[in-house]
């Protein structure tokens, strides 16, 4: 291991000790290194003597980019799915049960030694949590197999009322491309989505220890000359990320993905499906991991057809997305492109683990 300076200890430390825990809190430091929108990490967690409990941090809230909390289920999703894996890998037993009122997630524990063993990729997603990045950098010309992507797809449970479609065809592609682009600038004209995203943005080593999440320059995906560069220059305006952040959905996002696959859902406003949908998520995207892919999930169409319904205003996107999944009757739960990345990604910050304890 690399020699870790105290801004590593005080910002990454989880990435580097979450498998030196023990007990339930070994379980909490893999858990909170899943991915959450905007790195916002909306997580507590309560220990009993049967289990865990995971329950929504109202203080990271998205605001008007989430609001219809839709990516706060999915990463409480997320976050079980690590948490998961970790207790299997750790000898017990889980059964996972997702409360809507209030929203919560309980997972109760049984000593099963074991319990990790099964068929496939299983055995070894656990050993991804600690290399699994979201990586928004761009990605190279050569596809995706499609057998590769049947394979994730196969990470959907059977009773879970989701499905994946994959976009890989190239007209399908550049549609869909075409939605992404358009959908960030809509987020970027709205005053209130672009504030609330501008909240996320962290610049320069003391902003990141002082709160260690959200968006970080390491974490945009630039090679490292720009990346040095970016960080030498004072913070940007909130119109110049947004300026910043379209032109990374249109030259280098949309651009080189490879493929883009759609987690569908039969009830997207089902906080069961929620849940599940970002355990489906987090599967696929250690499965990625173990593979050598990149994955990064895009929400900013999600954002913009949730905005429009909470104003009551004509839709536009849902009915497109609609047109371009047809025939099927199930509707977008969130997306993600997917491919091979022409650089590694780098780590997002994350909090001490004793700082999601309730």
């Amino acid at each position: 291991m690399s020699q870790v300076t105290d801004d590593d200890r005080a910002a990454y430390g989880a990435w580097y000790y979450w498998q030196e825990a023990t007990g339930a809190q070994a379980l909490v430091a893999a858990a909170v290194l899943a991915p959450s929108p905007h790195n916002n990490q909306p997580w507590t967690f309560r220990i009993d003597e049967g289990g865990i409990e995971i329950w929504p941090d109202e203080s990271q809230r998205l605001g008007t980019l989430d609001p219809t909390d839709r990516e706060l289920h999915i990463s409480l999703g997320t976050a079980v799915e690590n948490l998961v894996l970790t207790a299997a890998a750790r000898g017990s037993a889980t059964r996972v049960t997702v409360v809507d009122d209030p929203v919560h997630v309980r997972i109760d524990l049984e000593p099963a030694p074991g319990a990790l063993a099964g068929p496939g990729d299983r055995p070894r997603l656990y050993e991804a949590i600690g290399e699994r990045r979201t990586n928004r950098g761009p990605f190279t010309e050569v596809a995706v197999p499609a057998g590769l992507l049947a394979d994730f797809s196969r990470q959907a449970g059977p009773t879970d009322g989701l499905d994946v479609r994959w976009l890989t065809d190239w007209s399908q592609r550049d549609a869909f491309g075409e939605l992404l682009v358009e959908a960030a600038e809509a987020v970027a004209a709205d005053a209130q989505q672009s504030a609330d995203n501008y909240r996320w943005y962290r610049h320069g080593v003391g902003d990141i220890v002082r709160n260690p999440e959200g968006l970080t320059q390491d974490a945009q995906g630039l090679g490292a000359v720009k990346r040095a560069i970016a960080k030498a220059l004072p913070p940007g305006s909130r119109e110049e990320v947004d300026r910043f952040w379209v032109k990374q959905t249109k030259t280098v996002h949309t651009a080189t993905a490879s493929a883009y696959g759609l987690v569908l859902s039969t009830d997207p406003d089902s906080v069961e499906q929620r849940v599940a949908g970002g355990r489906l998520l987090q599967r696929m995207e250690l499965a990625a991991t173990l593979r050598g892919l990149a994955f990064h999930p895009m929400t900013q169409i999600t954002q913009r057809i949730d905005r429009d319904r909470t104003l009551g205003r004509e839709p536009a996107f849902g009915p497109r997305i609609a047109e371009l999944v047809a025939p099927s009757q199930q509707q977008l739960l969130i997306n993600f492109r997917v491919g091979y990345p022409v650089r590694s990604a780098r780590r997002s910050p994350r909090r001490p683990v004793a700082s999601f304890l309730r």
